[in-house]
């Protein structure tokens, strides 16, 4: 062996072949590997660490992801950060496995002292109260304004009237009417769980769901 060699100026002809690919087909290739595989990739080399780290952000975009749901973004964040809410369920399950059912709606945990202001972020979205598919709330909340305040009366008294329902304390649905550019004619749909503890603690207890749990909560603004 050449006393001179060094391994980290050797480029293999996988990586050639990653060089020679443009942008677009560089994603559209390795959209093909799965989780285990893109981080296994990763640990080869410095170069091809490059790759899939490019890969990942293009693949796992928050932005990108949340952008069909809502104009502003940063608002999102930002409310999501003051009510202490996560996105959870099939969405979260979407984005991290990198599919999309175009006919899933948006589950959204928060406990109730931010129910309020969350669903007037939402209307303020465009977003309107939906009633139509007869499950809007597994138990009206009957005062906006207790639950801002934290009452605990009306806190007591909620969790009594819901004991079957464990911590989820009501259920409200939204839907987007204003037609997306991007998605002309579909509707967005927006389902708000409040809950009577902390929504990621909920989602790890106290979850519908046996298998793998996805949720996603702040992100960095």
């Amino acid at each position: 062996m050449d006393n001179h060699y060094s391994p980290s100026l050797y480029i293999s002809r996988y990586e050639l072949f990653l060089f020679s690919l443009r942008n677009p087909l560089l994603l559209y290739l390795l959209s093909f590997l799965d989780v285990d595989t893109i981080c296994t990739l990763a640990k080869v080399s410095r170069r091809l660490r490059a790759f899939c780290g490019y890969f990942s952000a293009d693949a796992w975009n928050i932005d990108k992801f949340l952008r069909p749901w809502f104009s502003n973004l940063h608002g999102f964040r930002q409310v999501l950060h003051s009510c202490g809410a996560i996105i959870s369920g099939s969405q979260a399950l979407q984005f991290f496995n990198r599919v999309r059912y175009p006919t899933s709606d948006m589950d959204i945990y928060v406990r109730m002292t931010g129910l309020l202001q969350l669903t007037r972020w939402l209307l303020g979205q465009g977003y309107r109260r939906d009633t139509s598919n007869g499950i809007a709330g597994l138990a009206y909340l009957t005062s906006a304004e207790g639950t801002v305040l934290g009452d605990r009366d009306f806190f007591q008294t909620q969790r009594k009237k819901n004991k079957r329902q464990g911590n989820i304390t009501g259920i409200y649905n939204y839907v987007n009417l204003l037609e997306e550019v991007s998605h002309p004619g579909e509707r967005r749909y927006v389902q708000v769980i409040v809950l009577a503890v902390d929504p990621i603690e909920h989602i790890l207890f106290d979850y519908h769901s046996s298998v793998l749990l996805y949720y996603i909560c702040v992100i960095p603004f």
